[in-house]
């Protein structure tokens, strides 16, 4: 069985929205690639693909009919900011309609990403596991994590 295929967005860890929320950017971006390399470490080919809502829609939508998901997950960057309600609805519209299969999903934090993914699509081969610890071993989360050409307005 081929490991199950995650597509982890949100916000970049700089955009402007986010440091109201007492996280610093740094704190967001190593927790970002952290939840990824924790997927990848439990058997999932995950990545990270954050963009702001200022790139487009498009943005997003290629990304994500790159290839089949079994789930995408919004971070709660985007959930939890009622300014990005628009962005929300964006995204969850554009996976029912471009990838209707796909499950959406929500964690509260990065570091509740792996609890999230568990919970829906749990890895059932140990192959799939060691797979892609293998994957991580070789390359970390290199090519994995992609912040959105996003610079903090002045």
């Amino acid at each position: 069985m081929a490991p199950q295929k995650v597509f982890f967005t949100g916000l970049p860890y700089n955009h402007h929205t986010l440091p109201s929320w007492g996280w610093p950017p740094e704190r967001v971006k190593t927790g970002l690639e952290n939840a990824v390399g924790i997927l990848l470490q439990e058997g999932y080919d995950a990545i990270g693909y954050f963009i702001a809502p200022e790139q487009g829609i498009q943005v997003f939508e290629e990304k994500l009919l790159e290839k089949k998901w079994d789930a995408v997950i919004i971070g709660w960057g985007v959930r939890g900011n009622q300014k990005l309600t628009h962005w929300l609805e964006d995204m969850i519209n554009c996976i029912r309609v471009k990838s209707p299969e796909t499950k959406i999903l929500f964690n509260w934090d990065p570091e509740s990403t792996i609890d999230t993914v568990q919970r829906n699509i749990p890895v059932t081969d140990e192959a799939d596991k060691v797979a892609m610890r293998e994957v991580f071993a070789t390359s970390g989360i290199e090519g994995r994590v992609t912040f959105g050409k996003y610079d903090v307005p002045t």
